[in-house]
């Protein structure tokens, strides 16, 4: 399993009190708040009278134990039965040479009240199975097998039954060498088939893969990744990369990808081959992949994703994504917002809410009858790393599966003409194609394409050449291009269609095209001026997927026309230009290529994420050009870097000759400002040379020793503050220097513990000096938030030197604005003492203080010319720069 149990849950523990005392400790007030939930185990009666939700629907209940135990994914097949992977071992695997007691069951033939009636177990002997996809698929001989796709450590396993019974007989392992060792709950999980008939997958926190298939392809997933793999075991490849611990994922009609992660963001729409964000790793030097919400929740505790995409709900539900979380025990719902091609999540009221702490909802699916199902874990312990997988309050048995249905006087449970599609005829499949519900349209794809195959082909070309709807056309499209027959006139008039799904999709069946020919290509570039931002979005991924020199200049125009609101256009349009850039012949004939300021300025930026020699030349070409200063302090040390990692060996010396130049002389802020320029630019050349496995050259160690020498001398401790470490646990020093608005309207600069993040604690004390009769400065930070009483953790005071005797003491004003602070100390007169600001609340959030200015202003009590943190930061390289040169 993976989000229900929290990785490094830091975040969850101070949102939610987890390490508050447990049931032997005596209960907290709110049952929801505690690792070991208080309240009694309850009957699945009890349970679904604890429920709650929006008027007009109901909740029912499917399966419970003994059925199943523990479940985790959920998955439907053409007959219209529920797949659960449910488990007893959880969260600690049995030894991969015994049988587990985990299960694949099938549940079927639901009554009025949703009770499935039929109930069978399919694979059994697991050990800790989650993701799962069944099907079925055609034999030579014109018979059909039932099969499913499915993960139990250590493998990803095909399932098969071969003589009808309803059981698998035989299996094989599909895909292999997963870690599972590091984690349990980051195994394989919310397989997905999409429209392109690949099977999408998940892979969790913590775990480090090295995955390959039978072509000899290679994928490498640590900790969250997604990925996509064939059902015969024959490829695997790599779809997004990032994310900690991803949960769940659900396409729309329109082909996005929706993905739930427990520790980043609740909620992404995938961008194919982004990279998002996940515990400080680094992306490819594109940037992170655009984010779809800022609202956390809360709680990381997510859980796998739905969006409804039918018509049997009220409008305002229609096209909401539903969301589990196990720690508050809800369902969460919110809306789509479109902003160009970009969605964006917009909090709506919950779908389900309980009074029962032990409600875990792992898992939900969009049902082919419209409604939605629910996996709950049901525990009274979720957490994976708070409690130890022994202890005896972990229920192991109790499991449940709800479904929750809309019962307005106008609405229907599920269409009457539901039926099974398992053995549905081709006319019977393709009008499938047409319902409203996406489910059945993906499941009446999959038969088209596994049980039927070429029979279908005729029958789908008569029926896009005049389709029922959008729907009907977009799967048909899909399913011929499975089976190799779909010809470029039926792709043409899908590109021209008056309807945006429509022009979408031709673009997305573009971007899978294993050949890109010319009319390909026109059809793209057609794409980049459609109407819709997402048909451009699509349009700029298939011609990033086939780079051509010419493509440069279109996607060169997107770039700059793009809104900036639409960060998910923006951001497939880079990359798309980026991906032109990676041939080099391709960069090299940009370099005498006539690009003006801004089209140049754009293609460096973008040379960052291309790693060849074409795209350190380029750099170095940049650096020298009149627009790039070696002032500038955002770019230059990493077009440095890039350079100097991938350049042509007889360019490198260019690198040096830029990067360094003059010192101005003397101890003021000139002194000063290019002492940090010059260390900055040293360290990202380093650092470039470092990563090449190069030794600096001799004008690199020049350079360096200057530095080095200009530093220790100018460097005077005895006049500088001094950062200490809080009492608590000590972090990163936080102090340094920045402009903060005054309540006089002026700007000052101030020292400050806010530049580097509120969570860093520290202590700054200045050099003793002797007390004037009054001592004035300004003041501004926080003290906890504002509607909480103040906790008296962030201050400033007058000591005595040597004693430490507090004379005058104020707290953090509460404001971001500074105030005048005036402390009259006639009585200490001439006596010495010492400034001393405190910062000791970690927090995240209004845990700051800075203060400065101060009158009068003896020497000791003047800002240092190196701030604590620049010391620490330059002391090091200093150190290090002197070892190397």
């Amino acid at each position: 399993m993976r989000s229900f149990e929290f990785c490094l849950l830091g975040t969850v523990t101070l949102a939610f009190g987890l390490l508050l005392p447990s049931d032997s400790h005596g209960a907290s007030a709110d049952p929801f708040a505690l690792t070991i939930r208080s309240t009694p185990w309850q009957s699945p009666a009890d349970e679904q009278k604890s429920f709650h939700l929006p008027p007009g629907f109901e909740i029912q209940l499917v399966a419970a134990e003994p059925d199943i135990n523990k479940p985790m994914n959920l998955a439907f097949d053409a007959k219209g039965r529920l797949w659960v992977s449910t488990s007893m071992e959880y969260p600690e695997p049995v030894s991969t040479n015994n049988l587990g007691r985990d299960r694949i069951m099938i549940f079927e033939d639901l009554g009025a009240d949703g009770r499935a009636r039929k109930v069978t177990q399919f694979a059994g002997g697991l050990n800790i199975p989650i993701g799962l996809y069944p099907f079925q698929s055609r034999n030579a001989d014109g018979s059909t097998t039932w099969k499913a796709v499915a993960w139990s450590i250590p493998h990803i396993w095909l399932f098969e039954d071969t003589d009808g019974d309803g059981r698998s007989d035989r299996q094989e392992t599909l895909y292999s060498n997963f870690d599972h060792t590091r984690d349990t709950h980051g195994n394989q999980a919310s397989f997905r088939r999409g429209f392109d008939g690949w099977l999408y997958c998940t892979h969790g926190y913590n775990n480090d893969s090295h995955v390959k298939g039978r072509d000899g392809n290679e994928v490498h997933l640590n900790s969250g990744n997604t990925y996509r793999v064939r059902l015969d075991g024959s490829r695997i490849e790599h779809y997004t990369h990032g994310q900690v611990n991803p949960f769940g994922l659900a396409f729309d009609a329109f082909g996005n990808l929706f993905a739930s992660d427990c520790h980043s963001e609740p909620l992404y729409q995938l961008l194919a081959g982004g990279y998002y964000p996940s515990f400080g790793k680094p992306h490819d030097g594109l940037g992170f992949a655009p984010k779809m919400m800022e609202n956390k929740r809360g709680s990381t505790a997510i859980d796998g994703i739905s969006l409804y995409a039918d018509t049997l709900w009220p409008e305002e539900f229609r096209g909401n994504l539903f969301v589990g979380d196990v720690m508050t025990s809800r369902i969460y719902r919110d809306g789509i917002v479109e902003e160009g091609s970009t969605r964006r999540a917009r909090g709506l009221p919950d779908l389900v809410t309980s009074d029962d702490p032990w409600f875990r909802p792992v898992d939900t699916q969009l049902g082919p009858d419209g409604a939605l199902y629910i996996a709950d874990f049901y525990n009274r312990i979720i957490g994976h790393y708070e409690v130890p997988f022994t202890h005896p309050g972990r229920d192991r048995s109790s499991g449940r599966i709800w479904r929750v249905v809309f019962r307005g006087t106008d609405r229907r449970n599920k269409p009457g003409d539901l039926h099974d599609l398992s053995k549905a005829s081709v006319k019977d499949l393709v009008a499938e194609l047409a319902r409203p519900n996406l489910i059945r349209r993906r499941l009446a794809s999959d038969e088209l394409t596994d049980r039927l195959g070429k029979d279908s082909i005729a029958v789908l070309r008569k029926t896009i050449a005049n389709p029922v709807n959008s729907f009907q056309h977009v799967h048909g499209l899909w399913v011929l291009r499975r089976l190799g027959a779909l010809d470029e006139s039926a792709l043409s008039a899908a590109a021209r269609d008056n309807d945006r799904l429509v022009r979408t999709h031709a673009m997305r069946l573009l971007a899978a095209m294993p050949e890109f020919r010319a009319p390909h290509r026109a059809l793209a570039i057609t794409g980049l001026a459609d109407r819709d931002a997402l048909v451009r979005r699509c349009a700029a991924e298939a011609l990033g997927n086939h780079p051509e020199y010419e493509n440069i200049t279109l996607l060169l125009d997107l770039v700059q026309r793009v809104p900036l609101s639409d960060t998910h256009l923006l951001y497939v349009a880079r990359q798309a230009l980026r991906d032109q850039l990676i041939p080099e012949v391709n960069l090299r004939r940009l370099t005498s290529a006539q690009l003006d300021p801004k089209e140049r300025a754009i293609i460096a930026d973008l040379s960052l994420s291309v790693k060849t020699a074409a795209a350190g030349t380029f750099l170095i070409q940049q650096l020298a050009a009149a627009n790039i200063s070696r002032t500038n302090s955002t770019q230059t040390p990493e077009f440095l870097r890039h350079a100097a990692r991938y350049a042509a060996t007889n360019e490198l010396s260019q690198l040096t000759a830029f990067a360094s130049g003059p010192i101005p002389e003397g101890s003021g802020p000139p002194l000063f400002q290019e002492l940090g320029r010059q260390f900055a630019l040293f360290k990202s050349l380093d650092t470039g040379l470092q990563q090449r496995g190069w030794p600096l050259p001799e004008s690199a160690q020049t350079w360096g020793g200057k530095l080095v020498r200009t530093f220790f001398k100018t460097y005077k401790p005895s006049r500088e503050w001094r950062a200490f470490p809080h009492h608590s646990e000590p972090t990163e020093t936080p102090w340094d220097t920045e402009p903060r608005v005054c309540s006089d309207g002026r700007s000052r600069q101030l020292m400050s513990s806010f530049p580097y993040g509120d969570e860093l604690t520290g202590v700054l004390r200045s050099q003793p000096f002797e007390i004037p009769g009054r001592l004035e400065f300004w003041l501004c930070g926080h003290d906890g938030f504002p509607d909480n009483p103040p906790q008296h953790l962030n201050r400033i005071r007058l000591c005595e030197h040597p004693s430490g005797q507090v004379l005058a003491e104020t707290f953090a004003p509460r404001d971001n604005a500074a105030h005048r602070i005036a402390w009259s100390l006639h009585e200490h007169r001439g006596k010495k003492a010492y400034v001393e600001a405190i910062d000791g609340d970690d927090s995240n959030e209004y845990a700051w203080i800075a203060f400065g200015d101060f009158q009068p202003m003896p020497p000791q009590l003047r800002p240092s010319e190196f701030t604590p943190r620049q010391t620490l930061e330059w002391m090091k390289p200093a150190a290090e720069i002197a070892v190397r040169t």
